[in-house]
């Protein structure tokens, strides 16, 4: 029905008395229907004059395709009615009318003049579901849209505001510009009516497959397809994230030749935008960087969601989703301290296993810490801050049976194959295993690590698993907030898979779990140093090198401050920040070896003297959360844990205080932070010791903004004046001496090596400067130095704009060269190192050159001993204890040889 009427959008040329007219003022102008300009339309067909026009009172529509927006609007409302039941009821019974608030809560509210309206479609015949909001209010208004029924999402089809008025105010329902499905907001303009739809969830693009090759030597071809017929892919190599404004359309394949990060996105009609692919292309040996300052934060203890004798999905635990609620209301002393902050393993688990290392669907991130939208939410609270995600891919949990993979499966079919589980886990072992499922099943490849008898070997060999993992990385964590990973027991398998799922996220972080299986031994800590070295190296030959935990160090710590060992322990190279700091992540204590596990903790009265080491020096300190918080304010509520002796309010010790001092441990560490800070100790800072005994170690360590010397014991006094004294307790004692606020090169390494020296510098750019005396330095580097026996090489380094480095020296005492003949198969995919010793002195690796059956090493002038052994290629220290083909592992050895006036040997190879 067309009603009569003066008002705009009526039909009787604004007379509002048409009564028994026949004439230009009762005429239906239909004429005005197919324009933007309606009021200068004639009212007759015909044209003329006499059938008069409006007078143009409103102007022209200003919509995209030149309509009449009123009578436009008007057909859409129409027929919107005329083909869905619910808006034609009699009654609410087949489209049941529910009120709603502006807060999107069900009931009659008396919220003025705003309000909120469900007409519910489901049980008519032809009937759709709608949700109207009005405000007839003078200012905009914020409504909650309740979520969409399962399977379904809102669209937008009808806002009466002016910023609509170019699109008519309405939308066809197959519009995909206004998409929802989960409850969300929306501003509804003043005298404002929005209409929301539900319509079948719109299908989603596929996600666009980035190819190339990574690492490479120079350059790689890049592809990239999207399996969803007819899309169009943009692309962005800037980072940013592609669009169809800010975005280069993919016409075929592109070439790069440097470190590259590729974001992808693929665009249809009638579907929704795909999810951003990202993938980063390395030159071979290239890492990502990561902050160079930045402290980590342990962001929960072994007691975060906490397992219980009886606590499954059936009788939770009240103390299980609490987590990241606590960490959220801590959010502002974590972000304005910390650069990172390693999180728990965030995907769902057996309920055996609440803290996360047995993952089952490591797709779903509602884990016992809290759900996937709480995680979200803190990480986005602790910004700056970056999330490092505890990965655990060592091993999975099944859902039903021992190894049933879901979300994803990887292949798995319960009871039928079992592809992605390593061939020798005990899951197929006749005696021991999963006998109703599993034994006798086809399975995947040997174990490439050590095995883990709780739950099933990941085969890391198969690409499904490989590309599963990354798949993960990229499409789950990455969108979830996390930079970087923590990698879980990764003795567990081979160290190449970590650097290729590094590579294959671009990972800004990363940190490997190396724990020894020996125990830790004072006397011989090169044993485990040399392992953990050995894994590093490993990594890089997968793509991307990774870090590890210093668990050198925390044995020498344990050694020093628990039992009285001698302070030079802490200034041995086995320690990774001392000999490799790069590759160090520094730590007192963690949810293993402290928190109410209480595995291998320092004693608790020395907890500040570690972190007045760790946090001064370099390497990525990394403190415990029950370190930094009290349990007060950073528990959960739980204060007892069936399997420990030790309760959770018992492991938090941050308001204790530290020996010697005013501060508690808290305080303590953030003063320790700041200074850090202050003067610019970086992870690979300059590091020299000035004393190590059994009394004290003292080492300088120079930042880009100054410098400081650190005491841990007694019996050491800078003898630099310029040195203050800045802080001090029980055992320990910091100076600091402010820069000049010019960064300072980096002072050279020197190594000789049959009779050459090399000079590096890690300052780019910088000029290298050497001589044979302290006052001379005047020859510039070029290429290695010949050097005689009895001879000192000095050197530094100098760059435009910073100043001189320290000036840093090596004497040359000439060994003698060896020339061994071994078996035909020495260097048969092997590298070959020589121990050597003299009788009665402790021994040390040397790496030795050659090729076919010849092996050369140089051995020091009074070493009387040695022997050879074979290593996989990659490895830079052996170690009896590697397993597996990791860098490290010793393949075979000779017997000892003893050296004798001869230069030349020959030599067997046996089995070890």
């Amino acid at each position: 029905m067309i009603v009569y009427g003066d008002e705009f959008g009526r039909t009787q040329n604004g007379n509002n008395n048409p009564y028994n007219i026949d004439s230009v003022a009762t005429w239906n102008n239909y004429s005005m229907v197919a324009t933007d300009s309606p009021h200068t339309v004639s009212t007759g067909s015909d044209g003329k004059a006499e059938c008069g026009t409006y007078t143009d009172k409103f102007g022209k529509f200003e919509n995209t395709e030149g309509k009449n927006g009123n009578f436009d609007f008007a057909r859409f409302v129409m027929n919107e009615r005329l083909n869905n039941e619910s808006l034609r009821q009699i009654t609410g019974v087949d489209a049941p009318i529910e009120w709603y608030s502006t807060a999107g809560v069900k009931g009659w509210e008396d919220s003025g003049c705003k309000k909120a309206v469900m007409i519910n479609g489901s049980g008519a015949k032809n009937g759709g579901t709608y949700y109207m909001m009005i405000n007839m209010t003078g200012y905009d208004a914020s409504f909650t849209i309740p979520s969409p029924s399962s399977g379904k999402e809102w669209t937008r089809i009808v806002d009466t505001g002016s910023w609509a008025e170019t699109n008519c105010n309405y939308w066809e329902e197959t519009d995909t510009s206004y998409r929802l499905d989960s409850s969300s907001t929306y501003s509804v303009g003043s005298y404002t009516v929005t209409i929301l739809k539900q319509v079948t969830d719109s299908p989603v693009c596929a996600t666009p497959v980035i190819s190339g090759t990574s690492p490479f030597d120079t350059s790689t071809q890049i592809t990239i397809e999207c399996s969803t017929e007819g899309a169009k892919i943009y692309y962005t190599l800037d980072g940013n994230t592609p669009s169809e404004e800010n975005g280069t359309l993919y016409t075929g394949a592109f070439t790069v030749t440097e470190r590259t990060s590729v974001n992808a996105i693929a665009v249809s009609d009638g579907y929704k935008t795909s999810s951003v692919a990202s993938k980063t292309f390395y030159v071979k040996g290239q890492v990502s960087e990561s902050s160079k300052t930045a402290v980590m934060l342990q962001g929960f203890t072994w007691n975060s969601a906490p397992r219980g004798t009886s606590w499954n999905k059936e009788n939770p635990s009240p103390y299980w989703g609490k987590w990241y609620g606590i960490m959220k209301k801590n959010a502002s002393s974590i972000k304005d301290t910390f650069g990172y902050v390693w999180f728990n393993p965030p995907s769902v688990c057996d309920t055996n296993s609440s803290e996360g290392y047995a993952p089952t669907e490591l797709n779903n991130l509602n884990s016992y810490y809290g759900t996937a939208a709480e995680l979200k939410e803190v990480i986005q609270a602790i910004q700056p801050a970056k999330a490092i995600a505890d990965i655990v891919v060592n091993h999975r949990a099944g859902s039903t049976c021992w190894g049933d993979f879901t979300n994803p499966d990887w292949g798995v079919v319960k009871g039928e194959k079992y592809p992605a589980i390593c061939s020798d886990d005990e899951a197929f072992n006749a005696s021991s295993g999963d006998k109703a499922h599993m034994v006798g099943k086809p399975s995947g490849a040997a174990d490439t690590g050590a095995t883990y008898g709780a739950y099933r070997d990941l085969d890391h060999t198969n690409t499904v698993v490989q590309n599963g993992i990354i798949d993960w990385m990229n499409n789950v964590l990455k969108p979830a907030g996390f930079v970087g990973w923590r990698y879980d027991y990764v003795k567990g398998f081979g160290a190449r898979y970590v650097g290729q799922y590094n590579a294959g996220s671009s990972a800004e972080f990363s940190v490997g779990e190396y724990w020894p299986t020996a125990g830790y031994s004072i006397d011989n800590p090169s044993s485990w140093g040399n392992e953990i070295k050995n894994w590093i190296s490993g990594t890089e030959t997968g793509g991307q090198r990774s870090r590890a935990f210093d668990f050198a160090l925390k044995g020498a710590m344990n050694g020093v401050f628990n039992e009285g060992k001698s302070y030079a322990k802490l200034a041995d190279d086995s320690n990774l920040y001392i000999s490799q700091p790069e590759d160090a992540v520094t730590f007192v204590d963690n949810h293993d070896t402290g928190s109410n596990q209480n595995h291998w903790p320092v004693n608790s009265e020395k907890i500040g003297l570690a972190y007045a080491l760790i946090l001064t020096h370099p390497g990525v300190p990394c403190v415990a959360w029950s370190h930094y918080f009290t349990f007060a304010e950073g528990g959960n509520g739980d204060t007892t844990y069936p399997y420990s002796s030790i309760s959770a309010a018992g492991t938090y010790v941050g308001g204790s205080n530290v020996a010697g001092t005013s501060n508690t441990l808290r305080q303590h560490i953030d003063y320790l932070i700041g200074l850090r800070k202050e003067l610019g100790i970086e992870y690979d800072s300059e590091r020299e010791t000035k004393k190590a005994d059994s009394s004290g170690y003292a080492a300088e360590i120079t930042g880009t903004n100054g410098s400081l010397i650190v005491l841990i014991g007694t019996g050491y006094t800078p003898s630099d004046s310029e040195y203050e004294e800045v802080y001090s307790g029980t055992n320990f004692k910091i100076w600091k001496k402010d820069g000049s606020g010019v960064q300072k090169c980096r002072t050279p390494v020197i190594t000789i090596s049959g009779g050459n020296a090399t000079i590096t510098c890690g300052t780019e750019g910088a000029t290298i400067k050497y001589g044979f005396s302290s006052t001379e330095m005047n020859s510039t580097y070029s290429a290695p130095v010949t050097m005689t026996d009895g001879q000192t090489i000095y050197a530094y380094a100098t760059k435009d704009g910073l100043e001189d480095s320290g000036v840093v020296s090596k004497a040359y005492t000439a060994g003698k060269t060896l020339t061994v003949t071994a078996d035909d198969w020495t260097w048969n995919s092997a590298s070959v190192f020589a121990w050597v010793w003299k009788t009665g002195s402790t021994g040390s690796w040397i790496k030795c050159t050659g090729s076919g059956t010849t092996v050369n090493v140089e051995v020091p002038a009074d070493a009387d001993n040695f022997l050879l052994v074979r290593c996989p290629v990659g490895t830079t220290t052996p170690s009896w204890n590697a397993t597996g083909d990791s860098p490290g592992r010793i393949y075979n050895k000779t017997a000892d040889i003893k050296i004798t006036s001869s230069s030349s040997y020959t030599v067997a190879f046996v089995d070890n």
